[in-house]
């Protein structure tokens, strides 16, 4: 058999893209990076989530702005790269699956992060106008609300609306997808929100 017939076989194309971008979201970096630096099982503290904004609750904004970036660039990269060597196709799928793979990684039974960070990344490297936009959206509501995760919402959210209104690119069910994922991550915060329990975050 032909190699031609069996990458047609296995789709080349759309499980090559899956594949990469999975495994590169699903690495764990909040509990690598708080391992690495003293701080036990971040899953341990505060929410128990292993995103940046549950390591700022140790206390250490550097460890905090090191998983920040790593969550960041687990989506920009393949992305960038499936972007530049394959088709744009080919990079929202890898990209999409960096940030499922980040909220839902096998190593850590599947639970995992709420994909913002990796969301932002996975925006900058597809579309740097909106990747602008979303950022202003959460930078104001975090500033004028102090809740990260009612920031995150509601940029999600609008991240959607972008790409419906905007984008001729992207089939609406990926964005679809990641906005309903994204906001069932946050349920818990969701509830604290209308409780008046969540906790709060200083930007300024």
């Amino acid at each position: 058999m032909h190699m031609d017939s069996i990458l047609t076989i296995f789709n080349f194309e759309i499980y090559f893209p899956i594949i990469i971008g999975y495994i590169s979201g699903s690495v764990p970096y909040g509990i690598l990076v708080t391992y690495f630096f003293g701080f036990g099982d971040i899953r341990n503290l505060g929410s128990g989530n292993i995103g940046a904004t549950n390591v700022l609750r140790t206390g250490n904004k550097k460890i905090a702005i090191i998983v920040l970036f790593l969550d960041f660039f687990k989506s920009f990269f393949p992305t960038i790269v499936f972007s530049y060597y394959f088709d744009v196709h080919s990079a929202i799928l890898c990209g999409s699956l960096s940030i499922l793979g980040h909220m839902f990684p096998v190593w850590i039974k599947f639970k995992g992060g709420k994909g913002i960070a990796s969301l932002f990344g996975f925006i900058l490297a597809i579309n740097p106008i909106f990747f602008i936009i979303l950022l202003t959206i959460w930078l104001i509501i975090a500033i004028i609300t102090k809740f990260s995760s009612l920031s995150s919402i509601i940029t999600t959210i609008s991240m959607l609306f972008l790409f419906l209104l905007y984008d001729n690119n992207t089939n609406i069910v990926i964005p679809l997808t990641i906005t309903i994922l994204i906001i069932i991550k946050h349920k818990k915060n969701i509830e604290r929100l209308f409780k008046g329990k969540e906790s709060k975050i200083k930007l300024l």
